[in-house]
Formats: structure tokens, C-alpha cells, sequence
């Protein structure tokens, strides 16, 4: 990225090296890459349940979210203390090579 020259990292930056450190069962280690990792390992599994139980039944679980003005208040608030996070961390995550 070009940011990391300036030492700046970006909410998604260890999403990939934290879901692996998920797989590999090192917890810590995903936490500290990004902790947003248990959330795209979370909505991989919740894809492949629903995939296959649609497959199987013919039926589609399907979910609508319709947030209202707090609620993007509270997804903006995770952002940001994600972001923070991030940068307290941007020069390991800059830096490792998992």
C-alpha cells in the first residue's frame, strides 16, 4: 500500500494473515494482524451453511438489515476503534511476513 510509507495502514490491512492465523488455530496472532479476521471467518462459515442447506432443501435463508441512524452511529464508532487499533499495530502489520 502505498500509505505504509508514511506509516499508515488501513482498516483492512491483515484481514488475509489474521484469517490464516484463525485457520492455524494461533488466535493471539489473528487478534493482533486484524481482529476484523473473526468476523470474515464468521461470514464464511455462515455462507457455506447457508449454501449448503439451500442446496439441500431448495430453500434460501436470506437476511435484510435495515439499520437505522444509530445503528450507523455504532458501525462508524467500530470502524473507528478499528482503525485506531490498526494503527497502533500498523508497524507489525507492516512489517511481518507470516
Amino acid at each position: 500500500m502505498p500509505t505504509h510509507a508514511f506509516g499508515w495502514v488501513e482498516p483492512t490491512c491483515g484481514l488475509t494473515r489474521g484469517s490464516t492465523a484463525i485457520v492455524r488455530g494461533d488466535l493471539a496472532l489473528a487478534w493482533r494482524y486484524n481482529p476484523s479476521s473473526y468476523l470474515v471467518i464468521a461470514a464464511g462459515a455462515l455462507g457455506s451453511v447457508r449454501f449448503v442447506s439451500g442446496a439441500v432443501t431448495g430453500r434460501w435463508l436470506n437476511a435484510r438489515l435495515h439499520p437505522r441512524p444509530l445503528g450507523w452511529v455504532a458501525v462508524a464508532l467500530v470502524v473507528a476503534l478499528l482503525w485506531a487499533h490498526q494503527q497502533r499495530n500498523a508497524q507489525f502489520v507492516m512489517d511481518s511476513r507470516a
